[in-house]
């Protein structure tokens, strides 16, 4: 198994369960929205927007800062933007990122899904496009019970890399729920930060 995926494993298996009695969410809370609670009191907000896109809004208990992106089915991201204390993107700091593929051809995470590789073009505000290279890597995981109701999860990880002249790799660990038709991030490895993790410990519809 490969070192990235088998340390996803190892975090699938320390997601906590949780008892109390809840109705289990579906894709067709999507388009409302999910929110989840992260052992760390962060929460990530994912709405569906259509055709596969959906808007993740991470919050950080830390700072009371944000960030929200845009994503196909959860893993792959394509725009990125910091928001201020009001939820309000600041404008200086967005991202963007173009696949060397359809997003129709972007697998659909599944146990059975062979790894995929390509590139793609990241841009940050300000700055020229940087080309790097993709891995994505899908594996099934233990189920994972949250608010009272267990979900399959297929386990993601990202791995990007750039060449010379500055040459730099990072690593995104994802949780994809079949049931909702999206994922969430999990973990992250890069060279200011080291490997981080936060758990999922709730999953709860929007009102």
């Amino acid at each position: 198994m490969p070192h990235s995926l088998s340390r996803l494993v190892a975090l699938c298996a320390t997601t906590l369960p949780l008892t109390a009695a809840a109705a289990c969410l579906t894709d067709k809370d999507m388009d409302r929205g999910v929110v989840f609670l992260f052992e760390n009191e962060d929460t990530t907000v994912v709405r569906a927007l259509g055709a596969g896109m959906v808007e993740v809004t991470e919050n950080y208990a830390s700072d009371q800062s944000g960030i929200r992106f845009e994503s196909y089915i959860g893993p792959y991201i394509l725009k990125e933007e910091e928001l201020d204390l009001n939820g309000v993107p600041r404008p200086d700091t967005w991202s963007v990122t173009v696949y060397d593929a359809e997003l129709s051809d972007l697998p659909i995470p599944a146990a059975d899904t062979p790894s995929w590789t390509g590139n793609r073009n990241y841009q940050e505000f300000g700055a020229s496009p940087i080309s790097e290279s993709i891995k994505f890597e899908y594996k099934a995981g233990d189920p994972v019970t949250l608010s009272g109701c267990t979900y399959d999860v297929v386990l993601v990880a990202g791995t990007f890399k750039r060449g010379e002249p500055d040459p730099w790799s990072y690593q995104q660990f994802s949780y994809y729920f079949p049931a909702l038709g999206t994922s969430v991030i999990v973990a992250w490895n890069n060279p200011r930060d080291g490997f981080q993790q936060a758990m999922p410990i709730t999953l709860d519809r929007l009102p």
